[in-house]
């Protein structure tokens, strides 16, 4: 609360403590917890539930509890909590904020700690109510326009993502993020400079009259593979009079022995759809941002990057970047011939031709050595493990092995539709399974979130396929 009601100036450090100074922007302010939740009915994985929230503008005193914030200065939340089911592991929340293309713009991640007894998440009484509160930093050169905060909650040890579910219906968005709140960002009040930035590529290069490249502050990389996306953050500056025209900006890239060209970004305004450049004042420092997917498609080899400004009339001109080395695997599109034919689709994404095992019989602590054959049916968005289990007679899990495919080499987002992928696995058996006869399970599921690829096969559940066959003796 005190940098919601003023500005931090500084710290002491003596012996035994230390003294941090806050100068107040009005005169004996309220401190106490005056702001009203809204209330909401968001639980995550019925372990705590979401009651409300509240957020505004921590720098300035008179729109402390509007739902905006200055570029380059602070936005409070507040986020009340119950908890709902016991937890094995303590819980973090992340609040994250997005512009209104998707874009991730900054995060703060806290542990979830009872304000009082200062006791982690899973120490807390079954139905105890709690609160988090954040001071969010919108970076230097944040565009103003219209942002949100979104919410996402998960295990300290094992990162992963709770599910969701929103007024008791379970969200089925992969990322597992809860759409909590938009808010406006508007002109920086404080003022920014190049200095203020980490710039990874420096320019600081007139690329029309009056607009300034300052530089990158992150970009694709050197090299990259075949399907990966890639994004880069683009600082700019308008050094001169206004502009009249809205200019965009996109990655183009071309091998580097070849003729053809190929746009790899769609066109996006300097600093987004919120803030376009006609309507920059004289002295601005912004921030763009650009995603970029280099094609499946793409061989492996040297490629040249560049940038391209484009105007009403057309592209106005271009910038070489540099060279990037794009990464793949050689492409096998002949048909194999498994040992035992499966053809189970999974999300019509990609089919499980077969497997091949190197044995049907097994001793306790023993390897299975397995290989599978997938065809890819489109290209993934996203990249996604494979797992392989061991499921015994008792219904329990007595081994497992979860892989990017081809341990690495060959990830989903690069597949080619109508390639065959073959992916190699070895899955112990725990040293104590009992005997009889198992099944193994195989599916596919988002990294991320955990989230499983649905199967359709009539010999396959609905989210893994179960092959009969092995034995344990």
């Amino acid at each position: 609360y005190l940098e919601k009601y003023g500005h931090y100036e500084g710290a002491e450090t003596f012996e035994y403590f230390d003294i941090d100074t806050y100068r107040l922007d009005a005169a004996a302010p309220d401190f106490h917890t005056a702001e009203s939740l809204t209330p909401t009915d968001i639980t995550f994985g019925d372990q705590l539930a979401l009651t409300g929230y509240a957020l505004g503008d921590a720098g300035n005193p008179a729109q402390i509890d509007q739902p905006e914030v200055a570029s380059n200065d602070l936005l409070w939340l507040r986020l009340g909590w119950q908890k709902t089911g016991d937890h094995a592991e303590d819980l973090k929340v992340s609040a994250l904020i997005y512009n209104e293309t998707g874009q991730l713009v900054t995060q703060v991640d806290k542990q979830l700690i009872s304000n009082i007894l200062q006791v982690s998440s899973s120490d807390w009484a079954i139905g105890a109510n709690e609160a988090t509160y954040f001071l969010i930093v919108m970076p230097p050169a944040t565009p103003p326009g219209q942002y949100s905060v979104r919410l996402a909650v998960y295990g300290a040890e094992s990162l992963n993502r709770l599910p969701v579910s929103i007024d008791g219906q379970p969200d089925t968005a992969a990322d597992r993020l809860v759409d909590l709140a938009p808010f406006q960002v508007t002109p920086a009040q404080k003022p920014v400079t190049a200095d203020d930035l980490e710039l990874a590529l420096p320019i600081q290069q007139e690329l029309l009259p009056g607009l300034t490249l300052v530089g990158f502050e992150t970009l694709p990389g050197d090299t990259v593979r075949a399907g990966q996306e890639v994004g880069a953050s683009v600082i700019w500056q308008l050094s001169g009079d206004k502009l009249t025209d809205n200019i965009t900006m996109h990655f183009i890239a071309k091998p580097e022995e070849g003729k053809t060209e190929f746009d790899i970004s769609e066109p996006v305004g300097l600093a987004g759809p919120g803030y376009p450049t006609s309507q920059w004042q004289t002295g601005e420092i912004l921030r763009g941002w650009l995603k970029a997917r280099i094609p499946p498609s793409f061989e492996p080899g040297i490629h040249k990057l560049s940038l391209s400004l484009s105007g009403p009339a057309g592209e106005i001109i271009r910038l070489p970047i540099g060279d990037f080395q794009v990464e793949g695997w050689s492409r096998n599109f002949d048909p194999p011939q498994p040992q035992v034919e499966i053809k189970a689709n999974y999300g019509d994404q990609a089919e499980l031709i077969g497997l091949d095992a190197a044995t049907n019989t097994l001793s306790p602590g023993d390897t299975l050595s397995a290989r599978l054959y997938w065809q890819a049916e489109s290209e993934f968005a996203e990249d996604y493990k494979v797992f392989v289990q061991l499921i015994g007679p008792d219904g329990l899990l007595h081994g497992q092995v979860d892989q990017i495919p081809g341990g690495g080499q060959f990830p989903t987002t690069g597949w080619l539709p109508g390639e065959y992928i073959t992916d190699d696995y070895a899955v112990a058996l725990a040293s104590d399974a009992p005997p009889g006869d198992y099944q193994i399970a195989i599916g596919l599921y988002n990294s991320n979130t955990g989230q499983r690829l649905p199967v359709e096969s009539p010999d396959c559940q609905s989210d893994a396929c179960l092959l009969p066959g092995l034995t344990v003796q």
